[in-house]
């Protein structure tokens, strides 16, 4: 299961695409055409929340991508040699000189600044103590005043 960690991991490496045209696009069969519709776009931010990756795009949108028990990526040299079959593809990107694949994830959503901004798994989460930001003083805050819930 890949942890917050790995997750971070992945978007420091993932920083090769950024600001790149992105020349190759390949989503879930569920996105329809969509996917060619993000060539020629750029990722322009790339953030993590918890084990949550968001990949901000040059058209306002979001790929949002969670690993959940058995996903993976692998990025490097656009044409690599793939480290897993070609059907466990979830998610394909790829500029001039670089590629990433993410291999199983069952989580990969398309989503505008509206459905960010109201994503009910991402509004949920808290703090992220991975981030520079992290605020210790709010987090023990948002503890007491949950005193009450169960911490999971």
């Amino acid at each position: 299961m890949a942890e917050g960690h790995a997750v971070m991991r992945w978007a420091r490496a993932l920083t090769v695409l950024l600001n790149q045209p992105l020349e190759e696009v390949q989503l879930p069969k569920r996105w329809g055409t969509r996917a060619q519709q993000l060539v020629g776009e750029h990722i322009t931010a790339i953030a993590t929340h918890g084990k949550h990756l968001l990949l901000h795009l040059s058209n306002g949108e979001t790929l949002h991508t969670h690993a959940m028990q058995y996903g993976s990526w692998q990025i490097g040299a656009r044409g690599m040699a793939l480290r897993k079959e070609a059907r466990y593809v979830r998610l394909r990107l790829a500029t001039a000189t670089h590629a990433a694949v993410f291999f199983h994830g069952p989580v990969v959503e398309l989503l505008t600044a509206d459905d960010l901004r109201t994503h009910a798994a991402l509004d949920a989460l808290g703090p992220d103590v991975l981030r520079p930001t992290f605020d210790r003083t709010e987090a023990a805050q948002r503890i007491r005043a949950a005193a009450g819930r169960t911490i999971r």
